[in-house]
């Protein structure tokens, strides 16, 4: 009877040993990504302080780390897409970086090289096209006399909301 015992609880462990290590194996499956590097001036030495920015372009969300003393900065789980990451620091020009592609698990190193200038730089885009966008809203009013004076069909005042513009009327008038 002991025997049996042993043999049972033995299976059972290595059983159970199997499942724990299957089930951790896909625990430890990563699917976002990293982007590391350092930022430096012109010479070689380290711009601590230097804000990092990462912005997803097909969802506009942005993260920015600040550099450690050294220049180093992470960006640690960022999803797959396309970004464009930019450093700036005090005393220097912006430096972006455009199309770079994080897949899943990648392990990016990016590394900026500032140049010594004003940060503020005016980026203008032309070849989109300018949209209206202080209204949203069309309308007209139509007043008591008009009501009264208009023909209107069977003296229905709602056919004159038909003619207001921005409308499209497909019923039925009758």
């Amino acid at each position: 009877m002991k025997h049996t015992f042993f043999k049972v609880c033995g299976s059972f462990s290595f059983s159970f040993l199997i499942i724990v290590l299957l089930a951790s194996s896909g625990v430890a499956q990563e699917f976002r990504g990293t982007i590391a590097g350092s930022v430096s001036d012109p010479n070689g030495a380290a711009v601590a302080g230097a804000i990092i920015t990462v912005k997803n372009t097909e969802t506009n969300v942005t993260n920015s780390v600040t550099a450690n003393d050294s220049g180093s900065y992470t960006l640690p789980f960022l999803l797959p897409g396309t970004y464009t990451i930019s450093a700036t620091g005090s005393g220097f020009k912006t430096s972006t970086r455009e199309n770079v592609q994080i897949r899943v698990d990648d392990r990016l190193s990016i590394d900026f090289q500032l140049e010594i200038g004003t940060a503020a730089e005016v980026n203008i885009i032309a070849d989109s096209e300018l949209l209206d966008r202080g209204t949203v809203s069309i309308g007209t009013s139509v007043s008591q006399r008009q009501i009264e004076e208009l023909p209107l069909a069977e003296g229905a005042p709602y056919t004159l909301a038909t003619q207001a513009p921005g409308i499209v009327y497909t019923g039925d008038p009758n």
